[in-house]
């Protein structure tokens, strides 16, 4: 059962184009003591601080949202970049995910730090309960070589290997020692002062490898010698390398070349073909400036693959159909056999019991229904009682209003000094709205009548109702209105 963790937060991916979403969550594992102890027991030096395994390594999950638990993954190891975008269309195109791991970097972590870290981050996704042969790893310029300085040693640990490797761009030789590095200096972006040393033996790799580079770029040659030696060692299964014309290094991340989409695809049809199963066999293609031909050809693939996934399903619920039939007709024949079993038990009946005829039924009176209501087209006159209760009522209203009025002329009376903001607030407005009619009167808002009737404790209901009383008190003498900039001032006579 594979321990995948719930995604957490969505997160865009900035691209030229297109801004698709992507799922993205966050994991971190611990650096492993065995890691520590093989590169201990083989490298000549070792700094203190890849010793130590205090250290949690920051990890990201990163799936187009569709393949979120998918029992495959896709080990991705960065390059000068943490390259989530490259992540993102590698799980697109791949439909699966992939898992990448923030190694230490130097100069403040020395090699073998970053080697200890890849290692670790593969024991991390088989301890999650992922099988080797699940596990694609990838990488794009040092990531890629340290891809391949993690699958040697993953070899030398005894460790069983993953199912495959998708290398873009990768960078091997340290010395720069091929004539690309130079040549293709003007052409490429990779500066001049820019982990695998070719004295390693490549034998052993028994894994398929898909190697993607420009042919502009200053790794070239580099790459391409990696891919003979990965062919010519590990026969069996050795090396596509695809190298396209006119790119530079990891062209990839330019998505809105044609180049970088078809890379996308070719990757992601290399990592679902590896975790069908499928040899493959190793040659060098050469990828020209014709892609949108090859990406319609692609397209025209994938469309045709969905349409027999497609067909595949609709066979599969004809023959869900045919078992329902099959069902109902079963269904239909037992029915059959009931049926014919009644009429012979009815068929042995004697006839005299069919002649006798019933008593006649006795209509069982049921309750009276209610006489229909006439509507009602004129109101009740309003007797005495009724309006006895209209005073009590209108009390009840302006005990509310002097309430209102008790609590304002209490605020108005507390000094300045001691006032809370709001409570200065309405003190400085009841002043500026002000008047020679409300000069030495005590006055409320109409807005103050509106509140009092929010308040869930308070009777008072500020609507049409509450308006009339208002009216009512204006034609008793007992208040005036006094209107003026967009306020109406009830004011007590």
């Amino acid at each position: 059962m594979l321990n995948i963790p719930r995604v957490q937060q969505w997160s865009r991916i900035p691209n030229p184009n297109t801004s698709p979403k992507a799922t993205v969550t966050t994991e971190k594992c611990r650096i492993r003591q065995e890691a520590i102890d093989f590169m201990v027991a083989t490298s000549e030096h070792v700094p203190a601080n890849a010793k130590s395994t205090d250290r949690l390594i920051p990890g990201e999950w990163v799936s187009d949202g569709k393949s979120a638990d998918h029992p495959n993954v896709v080990y991705l190891l960065h390059g000068g970049i943490m390259e989530r975008k490259i992540a993102y269309y590698i799980a697109k195109a791949g439909s699966t995910r992939t898992f990448a791991i923030a190694y230490r970097l130097s100069p403040q972590f020395e090699f073998p730090c970053a080697v200890i870290d890849a290692i670790s981050g593969y024991l991390h996704l088989l301890d999650l309960g992922y099988e080797p042969g699940n596990i694609i790893f990838s990488g794009s310029s040092a990531g890629g070589g340290l891809a391949m300085a993690t699958l040697l040693a993953i070899r030398e640990m005894g460790l069983p290997l993953p199912g495959g490797a998708a290398l873009i761009s990768p960078w091997v030789d340290l010395e720069h020692s091929f004539p690309s590095f130079t040549k293709n200096e003007l052409t490429d972006y990779l500066p001049s002062d820019h982990n695998l040393a070719f004295g390693d033996s490549l034998g052993n790799l028994n894994l398929p490898f898909l190697i993607q580079v420009g042919k502009a770029e200053r790794l070239y040659d580099e790459d391409v010698e990696l891919a003979k030696r990965l062919t010519d060692e590990n026969p069996y299964y050795g090396a596509i390398l695809e190298a396209y014309e006119e790119q530079v290094h990891v062209f990839h991340l330019f998505h809105f070349l044609p180049q970088s989409r078809l890379a996308f695809e070719r990757i992601g049809q290399f990592v679902r073909n590896t975790f069908l199963g499928l040899k493959f066999t190793p040659a060098v293609v050469t990828v020209d400036t014709r892609c949108k031909e090859m990406l319609q050809i692609l397209k025209f693939n994938e469309e045709l693959v969905n349409a027999e996934n497609r067909l595949k399903e609709m066979e599969h619920e004809l023959d869900s159909d045919f078992e329902s039939l099959k069902e109902g007709e079963r269904l239909l024949d037992n029915l059959q056999k009931q049926r014919d079993l009644l009429l012979d038990i009815i068929s042995k009946v004697p006839p005299h019991l069919f002649d006798q005829k019933s008593e006649p039924e006795h209509e069982v009176a049921g309750p009276e229904s209610p006489p229909k209501r006439k509507r009602k087209i004129a109101i009740d006159p309003v007797t005495e009682p009724e309006l006895a209760t209209v005073p009590k009522y209108v009390n009840t209203m302006i005990g509310e209003l002097n309430i209102l009025l008790q609590e304002k002329e209490q605020l108005l009376n507390i000094p300045q000094s001691k006032m809370t903001k709001s409570q200065k607030d309405i003190y400085w407005e009841h002043k500026e709205l002000g008047t020679e009619e409300t000069k030495g009167k005590m006055y409320l808002l109409e807005k103050d009548l509106q509140k009092r009737a929010w308040s869930s404790k308070s009777p008072f209901v500020y609507n049409a109702a509450g308006r009339n009383l208002i009216v009512i008190l204006r034609a008793l003498g007992k208040i005036k209105e006094v209107r003026g900039g967009g306020h109406t001032r009830i004011v007590v006579i």
